[in-house]
Protein backbone atom coordinates (compact mmCIF):
# COMPACT_ATOMS: atom_id res chain seq x y z
CA UNK A 1 0.00 0.00 0.00
CA UNK A 2 2.83 2.36 0.52
CA UNK A 3 4.59 1.39 -2.74
CA UNK A 4 1.50 2.30 -4.28
CA UNK A 5 0.97 5.87 -2.44
CA UNK A 6 4.74 6.63 -3.27
CA UNK A 7 3.68 6.13 -7.08
CA UNK A 8 0.64 7.92 -7.20
CA UNK A 9 2.98 11.17 -5.53
CA UNK A 10 5.22 10.45 -7.85
CA UNK A 11 3.22 10.82 -10.67
CA UNK A 12 0.81 13.29 -9.03
CA UNK A 13 4.27 15.71 -9.00
CA UNK A 14 5.23 14.59 -12.38
CA UNK A 15 1.96 15.70 -13.89
CA UNK A 16 1.88 18.98 -11.99
CA UNK A 17 5.73 20.27 -12.19
CA UNK A 18 5.95 23.04 -14.92
CA UNK A 19 9.83 21.05 -15.78
CA UNK A 20 8.33 18.18 -16.80
CA UNK A 21 5.44 19.15 -18.73
CA UNK A 22 7.32 21.57 -20.30
CA UNK A 23 10.64 19.25 -21.37
CA UNK A 24 12.87 20.79 -18.59
CA UNK A 25 14.89 18.24 -16.30
CA UNK A 26 15.53 20.87 -13.57
CA UNK A 27 13.16 22.42 -10.71
CA UNK A 28 11.53 25.80 -11.19
CA UNK A 29 11.80 26.35 -14.65
CA UNK A 30 13.27 29.66 -15.56
CA UNK A 31 12.10 32.44 -17.00
CA UNK A 32 13.03 33.81 -20.45
CA UNK A 33 13.79 36.94 -18.94
CA UNK A 34 13.58 38.45 -15.55
CA UNK A 35 10.25 40.02 -14.06
CA UNK A 36 12.09 42.87 -12.47
CA UNK A 37 13.56 43.72 -15.89
CA UNK A 38 10.19 43.24 -17.56
CA UNK A 39 7.92 45.48 -15.24
CA UNK A 40 11.30 47.88 -15.00
CA UNK A 41 8.87 50.67 -17.32
CA UNK A 42 6.18 50.50 -19.34
CA UNK A 43 8.38 50.19 -22.60
CA UNK A 44 9.92 47.43 -20.85
CA UNK A 45 6.66 45.77 -20.63
CA UNK A 46 5.75 47.03 -23.69
CA UNK A 47 9.16 45.41 -25.61
CA UNK A 48 8.64 41.95 -23.68
CA UNK A 49 4.98 41.82 -25.27
CA UNK A 50 6.17 42.45 -28.40
CA UNK A 51 9.21 39.56 -28.41
CA UNK A 52 7.42 37.04 -26.25
CA UNK A 53 3.90 37.16 -25.42
CA UNK A 54 2.14 34.70 -28.03
CA UNK A 55 -1.13 33.96 -25.43
CA UNK A 56 -3.53 33.39 -29.09
CA UNK A 57 -1.02 30.10 -30.01
CA UNK A 58 -1.52 26.56 -27.95
CA UNK A 59 0.05 26.94 -24.54
CA UNK A 60 0.79 25.56 -21.59
CA UNK A 61 -0.05 27.69 -18.41
CA UNK A 62 0.78 27.91 -14.60
CA UNK A 63 -0.48 29.58 -11.79
CA UNK A 64 1.90 31.65 -9.62
CA UNK A 65 1.92 28.80 -7.35
CA UNK A 66 3.15 26.69 -10.44
CA UNK A 67 0.12 24.10 -10.95
CA UNK A 68 -0.90 23.46 -14.08
CA UNK A 69 -4.11 25.16 -15.19
CA UNK A 70 -6.55 24.74 -18.01
CA UNK A 71 -6.55 27.88 -20.34
CA UNK A 72 -10.17 29.64 -19.17
CA UNK A 73 -8.63 29.64 -14.79
CA UNK A 74 -5.40 31.19 -16.68
CA UNK A 75 -7.06 33.77 -18.82
CA UNK A 76 -9.90 35.04 -16.35
CA UNK A 77 -7.03 35.27 -13.59
CA UNK A 78 -4.71 37.28 -16.01
CA UNK A 79 -7.82 39.28 -16.73
CA UNK A 80 -7.74 40.41 -13.07
CA UNK A 81 -4.76 42.33 -13.74
CA UNK A 82 -2.55 41.34 -10.67
CA UNK A 83 -0.45 38.79 -12.46
CA UNK A 84 2.22 38.94 -15.50
CA UNK A 85 1.99 36.55 -18.21
CA UNK A 86 5.79 34.94 -17.25
CA UNK A 87 7.12 32.93 -20.41
CA UNK A 88 9.24 30.02 -19.61
CA UNK A 89 12.37 28.52 -20.91
CA UNK A 90 11.36 25.50 -22.35
CA UNK A 91 11.88 22.65 -24.85
CA UNK A 92 8.34 21.53 -25.50
CA UNK A 93 6.54 21.97 -28.59
CA UNK A 94 3.91 24.17 -26.74
CA UNK A 95 4.83 27.65 -24.98
CA UNK A 96 4.92 27.24 -21.34
CA UNK A 97 3.52 30.43 -18.76
CA UNK A 98 3.82 31.19 -15.68
CA UNK A 99 1.36 33.63 -14.29
CA UNK A 100 3.46 35.89 -11.96
CA UNK A 101 2.35 37.92 -9.59
CA UNK A 102 2.97 41.56 -9.61
CA UNK A 103 3.34 44.20 -6.12
CA UNK A 104 0.49 46.60 -6.42
CA UNK A 105 2.95 49.02 -5.51
CA UNK A 106 4.03 48.72 -9.59
CA UNK A 107 3.51 52.29 -11.33
CA UNK A 108 -0.63 52.59 -12.43
CA UNK A 109 0.49 52.76 -16.04
CA UNK A 110 2.06 49.38 -16.07
CA UNK A 111 -0.86 47.91 -13.89
CA UNK A 112 -3.29 49.95 -16.69
CA UNK A 113 -1.30 47.72 -19.22
CA UNK A 114 -1.06 44.12 -17.51
CA UNK A 115 -5.16 44.81 -16.71
CA UNK A 116 -6.36 45.67 -20.44
CA UNK A 117 -4.11 43.03 -21.99
CA UNK A 118 -5.74 40.56 -19.76
CA UNK A 119 -9.38 41.81 -19.96
CA UNK A 120 -8.85 41.92 -23.93
CA UNK A 121 -7.39 38.24 -24.09
CA UNK A 122 -10.16 36.94 -21.69
CA UNK A 123 -12.77 38.47 -23.63
CA UNK A 124 -11.63 37.08 -26.88
CA UNK A 125 -10.80 33.41 -25.54
CA UNK A 126 -14.51 33.24 -24.38
CA UNK A 127 -15.53 33.86 -27.92
CA UNK A 128 -13.49 30.98 -28.81
CA UNK A 129 -15.90 27.73 -29.93
CA UNK A 130 -19.04 29.84 -30.58
CA UNK A 131 -21.19 30.94 -34.14
CA UNK A 132 -19.58 34.46 -35.84
CA UNK A 133 -23.04 36.20 -35.03
CA UNK A 134 -24.90 38.13 -38.42
CA UNK A 135 -22.36 35.85 -40.98
CA UNK A 136 -24.04 37.17 -43.81
CA UNK A 137 -21.94 39.81 -45.89
CA UNK A 138 -21.47 41.00 -49.57
CA UNK A 139 -17.72 42.11 -50.67
CA UNK A 140 -17.33 45.11 -53.11
CA UNK A 141 -17.96 42.86 -56.13
CA UNK A 142 -21.10 41.85 -55.13
CA UNK A 143 -20.11 37.85 -53.82
CA UNK A 144 -21.76 36.40 -51.02
CA UNK A 145 -19.95 35.06 -47.67
CA UNK A 146 -22.37 33.08 -45.31
CA UNK A 147 -22.36 29.60 -43.47
CA UNK A 148 -23.82 28.24 -46.75
CA UNK A 149 -21.30 29.74 -48.76
CA UNK A 150 -18.49 29.13 -46.55
CA UNK A 151 -19.18 25.53 -45.50
CA UNK A 152 -16.87 22.77 -44.42
CA UNK A 153 -13.76 26.30 -45.51
CA UNK A 154 -11.49 27.61 -42.85
CA UNK A 155 -12.35 31.99 -43.17
CA UNK A 156 -9.76 34.41 -42.23
CA UNK A 157 -11.54 37.48 -40.96
CA UNK A 158 -9.42 40.77 -40.67
CA UNK A 159 -11.40 43.79 -38.95
CA UNK A 160 -9.59 47.16 -39.79
CA UNK A 161 -10.62 50.79 -41.33
CA UNK A 162 -8.43 52.81 -44.04
CA UNK A 163 -7.44 55.33 -41.61
CA UNK A 164 -6.15 52.72 -39.16
CA UNK A 165 -2.09 52.93 -40.16
CA UNK A 166 -1.40 49.71 -38.48
CA UNK A 167 -3.96 48.24 -40.32
CA UNK A 168 -2.62 49.18 -43.67
CA UNK A 169 1.17 48.95 -42.89
CA UNK A 170 0.10 45.21 -42.33
CA UNK A 171 -1.21 44.72 -45.58
CA UNK A 172 1.89 42.93 -47.10
CA UNK A 173 2.42 40.10 -44.19
CA UNK A 174 -1.45 39.25 -45.39
CA UNK A 175 -0.63 39.46 -48.75
CA UNK A 176 1.93 37.14 -48.41
CA UNK A 177 0.09 34.60 -46.26
CA UNK A 178 -2.88 34.40 -48.50
CA UNK A 179 0.25 33.35 -51.36
CA UNK A 180 1.09 30.32 -48.98
CA UNK A 181 -2.33 28.99 -49.48
CA UNK A 182 -3.54 29.99 -52.90
CA UNK A 183 -4.07 26.58 -54.00
CA UNK A 184 -6.33 26.02 -50.67
CA UNK A 185 -9.89 26.39 -52.07
CA UNK A 186 -10.82 25.24 -48.32
CA UNK A 187 -9.42 28.45 -46.79
CA UNK A 188 -10.96 31.64 -47.73
CA UNK A 189 -9.93 35.34 -46.73
CA UNK A 190 -12.32 38.48 -46.50
CA UNK A 191 -11.87 41.09 -44.41
CA UNK A 192 -14.70 43.61 -42.83
CA UNK A 193 -14.16 46.93 -42.58
CA UNK A 194 -15.70 50.49 -41.48
CA UNK A 195 -15.80 52.20 -45.23
CA UNK A 196 -17.74 52.97 -47.94
CA UNK A 197 -18.00 50.48 -50.87
CA UNK A 198 -16.89 53.88 -52.99
CA UNK A 199 -13.93 54.29 -50.58
CA UNK A 200 -12.55 51.07 -50.77
CA UNK A 201 -12.89 50.55 -54.66
CA UNK A 202 -10.58 53.83 -54.53
CA UNK A 203 -8.35 52.29 -52.32
CA UNK A 204 -7.78 48.92 -54.36
CA UNK A 205 -6.86 51.76 -57.37
CA UNK A 206 -3.52 52.57 -56.03
CA UNK A 207 -3.07 49.35 -52.90
CA UNK A 208 -3.22 45.50 -53.50
CA UNK A 209 -4.95 43.73 -50.42
CA UNK A 210 -5.72 40.27 -51.98
CA UNK A 211 -8.22 39.83 -49.10
CA UNK A 212 -12.31 40.17 -50.27
CA UNK A 213 -13.12 43.61 -48.87
CA UNK A 214 -17.05 44.21 -47.51
CA UNK A 215 -17.94 47.64 -46.87
CA UNK A 216 -20.00 49.66 -44.03
CA UNK A 217 -19.17 47.31 -41.02
CA UNK A 218 -18.47 49.62 -38.63
CA UNK A 219 -22.13 49.14 -36.91
CA UNK A 220 -21.70 45.61 -37.22
CA UNK A 221 -18.00 45.47 -35.44
CA UNK A 222 -18.07 48.19 -33.07
CA UNK A 223 -21.86 47.10 -31.61
CA UNK A 224 -22.23 43.81 -32.21
CA UNK A 225 -18.94 41.79 -32.06
CA UNK A 226 -17.62 44.87 -29.53
CA UNK A 227 -14.19 44.76 -30.81
CA UNK A 228 -12.29 48.11 -30.18
CA UNK A 229 -8.97 47.43 -31.10
CA UNK A 230 -7.54 47.31 -34.61
CA UNK A 231 -6.54 45.34 -36.31
CA UNK A 232 -8.20 42.24 -35.24
CA UNK A 233 -8.34 39.09 -36.57
CA UNK A 234 -10.15 36.22 -36.58
CA UNK A 235 -10.32 32.91 -37.55
CA UNK A 236 -13.75 30.73 -38.21
CA UNK A 237 -13.09 27.06 -38.57
CA UNK A 238 -14.63 23.98 -40.80
CA UNK A 239 -16.96 24.07 -38.50
CA UNK A 240 -18.18 27.37 -38.60
CA UNK A 241 -17.35 28.28 -35.07
CA UNK A 242 -14.96 31.22 -33.97
CA UNK A 243 -11.54 29.39 -33.32
CA UNK A 244 -9.07 32.32 -32.40
CA UNK A 245 -9.48 35.79 -32.09
CA UNK A 246 -6.39 38.07 -31.78
CA UNK A 247 -4.94 41.48 -32.24
CA UNK A 248 -2.31 42.07 -35.44
CA UNK A 249 -1.33 39.68 -37.66
CA UNK A 250 2.16 38.35 -35.54
CA UNK A 251 0.69 35.35 -34.62
CA UNK A 252 -1.56 34.43 -37.45
CA UNK A 253 0.57 32.75 -39.56
CA UNK A 254 0.77 29.64 -37.06
CA UNK A 255 -2.70 29.48 -36.23
CA UNK A 256 -3.66 28.95 -39.52
CA UNK A 257 -1.65 26.49 -40.01
CA UNK A 258 -2.77 24.99 -37.27
CA UNK A 259 -6.12 25.65 -38.62
CA UNK A 260 -5.16 24.13 -42.05
CA UNK A 261 -3.54 21.11 -41.03
CA UNK A 262 -6.64 19.85 -39.81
Amino acid sequence: MNAIKKIFLIISFIGSSPSFICGQSTFPLKPIEDPGVILKSEVDLLRYNQDYLRLSEDFIGFDNSNRRIDKRTFFKLFSEGDYLPLRLISKNKLACYKLYKVSSALNDGILSILKDWGELDYKYFKMEGRKLPGFDFRDIQGNIYNRETTRNKTVVIKCWYLACSACREEIPTLNKIVDQYRKRKDIVFISLVFDSKDDLQKFSKDNIFKYALIPNQKNYLMNELKIYLYPTQMIINKQGLISKVLVGSDELASIINTEASK
